[in-house]
């Protein structure tokens, strides 16, 4: 009889709204929930409460109320689940504020190199521009896609955004096939998710990814951005992010993207959809494949 998998020691960061969706990960990967708290500091204490019985293997779950410093002593082999960041990682106006971002980043780096994972439904850091503000490595084996490669190489040492739709199976099978149906022509993605799966912005990002890894670099984009009704939908109030800092972004989005040799993308993405959903369907001179349902389908 086969040994069961050991738990992995998990911290979890999450919202009070996501927290079934982080019962369903935590049982579905056979997570240890050692810690947990919330970028709403009132949270962290309930949120504790509700994991601390059998349903996470039993025994007392510890509050943590500094994401930060919960990485930086953080057991080798931890896994943090960060589903909200909050404030952590995301662009600041005030030079404090800047110099605590730069730590949050500097962490992230830290963390990789003593053994502990990090994984995020939002992107951290929440721009480029801060990766070189903290100084920290660029092209190297870890980061914020796994290492992977695109046109535009690699991404730097971000937390490992996930799920990211670059590393699911019938997009890596679409990646081997692009030889045999030939180069893309036009591309469409839809990228949608409730607000318990985060921001808006980490479905742009996922969808953008996928589009610079199909279609390379884009030299023209134009977006149409829809605001939700309520600041509040995700049961928090959020301030409107400044301009190079999508995480904040709540509603829905159409994007047109332009490519060289006349090739086109859409993007629809939106974090007020309901439930989860993904598809793409690109047109190659040779051929269409669609993804829907987490396969593949070529004609």
């Amino acid at each position: 009889m086969a040994e069961a998998s050991p738990s992995r020691r998990t911290i979890l960061w999450h919202n009070a709204v996501q927290t079934g969706l982080m019962r369903r990960l935590a049982r579905q990967a056979g997570l240890d929930v050692v810690a947990v708290g919330s970028p709403q500091a009132t949270q962290s204490s309930a949120l504790a409460r509700e994991w601390g019985g059998p349903a996470t293997g039993g025994g007392a779950t510890a509050v943590i109320d500094d994401l930060r410093a919960a990485i930086a002593t953080a057991q080798r082999g931890t896994l943090v689940l960060i589903a909200d960041p909050g404030p952590f990682g995301a662009p600041a106006a005030a030079a404090a504020d800047r110099a605590a971002t730069r730590l949050d980043v500097e962490e992230i780096d830290n963390a990789d190199d003593r053994g502990v994972k990090i994984a995020t439904l939002e992107p951290i850091p929440a721009a480029l521009t801060q990766l070189a503000e903290a100084g920290v490595r660029v092209g190297s084996s870890s980061g914020a896609m796994g290492g992977a490669q695109s046109h535009a190489g690699r991404a730097g040492d971000w937390a490992l955004l996930a799920p990211l739709s670059r590393f699911a199976r019938p997009v890596r099978e679409l990646v081997e096939l692009l030889p045999v149906i030939g180069t893309p022509r036009t591309l469409s993605i839809h990228a949608l998710g409730a607000p318990e799966h985060g921001s808006l912005g980490a479905r742009l990002f996922d969808a953008a990814d996928l589009s610079l890894l199909l279609m390379g670099p884009a030299e023209g984009v134009h977006a149409v951005f829809t605001a939700p009704s309520s600041s509040t939908a995700r049961g928090i109030h959020t301030a409107p992010p400044p301009p190079d800092h999508i995480r904040g972004l709540e509603g829905d989005v159409s994007i047109s993207l332009r490519f060289d040799s006349n090739r086109a993308a859409t993007i629809t993405a939106s974090n007020r959809a309901g439930s989860h959903a993904f598809a793409l369907k690109l047109l190659t001179d040779r051929a269409t494949a669609t993804i829907g349902a987490d396969h593949l389908t070529v004609h």
